[in-house]
């Protein structure tokens, strides 16, 4: 019996060693295997780092634009700017020696869009919101890093609008599927004080109603439906204009009053604001919608890219953009980026500011070559798209910022001196371009 338990004891003597050795042989494979999966993820990063595209590698270095490049039109005015990665010391310095604050937000990856910046574009007015502590402003113009707003435009159009009212504020509206472009079609709404002088609109030629009745809609001349004059503009104000074509998809399934509860968004329709010719939205819109709300909503639409995320989301939580309302009266003029396509295709070459900038030229020279729409033009546009993408670089894009900014002081200063300083016009190129 001894030898028996003597045996035993042998035997579970040898197992327990037998399970120690296998134990620390699978601690020994488990810290091979995290090893190898930890070496696994750092080449994957790293082929991830080296597949994203060079021009958005690109993205970080665009803050250079808006940041330096277009601070001569921007002085006094409070300025954020959104970035792909954490300003450094030195640049969170340099931002609040010029009165601005830069942010950053996350590039998507993987892309979910054209470009991987996208979400961060379509949230930047909502991380300006915060940045600047809400209600400590009355208007937030909104554009991308070679959107350029003329501060004196600005406030000369935005004179009559209320800033507590909720505002989306652009005559810059893309409409017509995946090739559109500024158009009259777009749905939006005119401001309340478009009505304010009835009189002066039935004399005005810019626009036509169907009787002189009092009560009968305003339609700007070329536009295809007349716009609600009503604040805020609503999807649902938009949807009872008369015309629910105007809206695209999916409303002859809304019932028998398709227009009370929520309006299918047109994305068919390629219903977008025009993020280069920019927006201006009012405090009493931004604080209405929280950053984190309006994150859920961009994260969770799919239609085009920044653009159309900004819109739709900004559609589904029940506003619309409102026409400045100078159509009515000045139906060839457009307020923002108005030299879009005049001409030439700025999208392909950047014409659109070579014209812009000698029509300046013209509107004082002595020919007087500059005429009545070419002066409403210039008098009345709040913002310009300078097109990056046209440019060579992001050196070359800044250069053509700076060129705009100084020639229109040049030109906002000699017209309101009614002069002809064409040396200093053309001396201009040669500082910036040397500078």
């Amino acid at each position: 019996m001894s030898n028996w338990r003597g045996g035993s004891d042998g035997l579970k003597a040898d197992l327990s060693a037998l399970e120690r050795q296998q134990e620390e042989r699978a601690m020994s494979i488990q810290a091979q295997d995290i090893a190898q999966l930890e070496a696994q993820v750092r080449e994957l990063e790293r082929q991830v780092a080296a597949l994203v595209p060079h021009r958005e590698r690109a993205e970080s270095k665009l803050f250079e634009m808006p940041a330096a490049a277009g601070r001569q039109l921007r002085q006094g005015v409070r300025t954020v700017v959104a970035l792909d990665a954490q300003p450094s010391a030195e640049q969170q310095a340099e931002a609040a020696a010029a009165g601005e604050t830069w942010v950053f937000y996350p590039n998507d990856l993987p892309k979910r869009s054209a470009y991987s910046g996208d979400t961060r574009w379509a949230l930047t007015p909502f991380l300006a919101h915060q940045a600047l502590n809400g209600s400590s402003y009355k208007w937030l113009l909104f554009g991308g890093a070679d959107t350029v707003f003329f501060p004196e435009a600005v406030l000369q159009m935005l004179e009559d609008f209320d800033p507590q009212v909720p505002y989306i504020i652009t005559d810059n509206l893309w409409w017509g599927g995946q090739h559109g472009g500024p158009n009259e079609d777009a749905p939006r709404c005119l401001p309340c004080h478009s009505a304010d002088n009835r009189d002066l609109l039935d004399l005005t030629k810019g626009f036509g109603s169907p009787s002189q009745n009092d009560s009968a809609p305003i339609q700007p001349r070329d536009w295809g439906f007349a716009p609600p004059i009503e604040c805020p503009c609503t999807p649902q104000l938009l949807c009872g204009t008369g015309k629910l074509n105007i809206l695209g998809q999916g409303m002859a399934d809304l019932g028998h009053e398709p227009c009370k509860g929520d309006v299918p968004f047109p994305a068919s329709k390629g219903y977008s604001i025009h993020g280069g010719a920019g927006v201006i939205f009012s405090v009493g819109l931004l604080e209405q919608l929280s950053l984190a709300a309006m994150e859920e909503c961009v994260r969770g639409v799919s239609s085009g890219g920044g653009e159309a995320f900004l819109t739709e989301c900004l559609w589904t939580k029940g506003f619309a953009p409102t026409d400045p309302g100078l159509s009515i009266h000045r139906p060839s003029v457009r307020l923002f980026d108005p030299f879009q396509w005049t001409g030439h295709d700025d999208a392909v070459q950047g014409h659109g500011v070579w014209e812009m900038t000698n029509r300046m030229k013209w509107d004082v020279s002595a020919e007087d070559i500059c005429n009545l729409e070419c002066q409403d033009l210039l008098h009345f546009m709040v913002s310009a798209h300078v097109a990056s993408s046209s440019q060579p670089s992001t050196d070359e894009a800044a250069k053509e910022i700076r060129r705009l900014a100084a020639k229109y002081a040049w030109w906002w200063d000699a017209h309101k001196r009614d002069a002809e300083p064409t040396t200093i016009y053309r001396s201009i190129d040669a500082a910036v371009t040397s500078g």
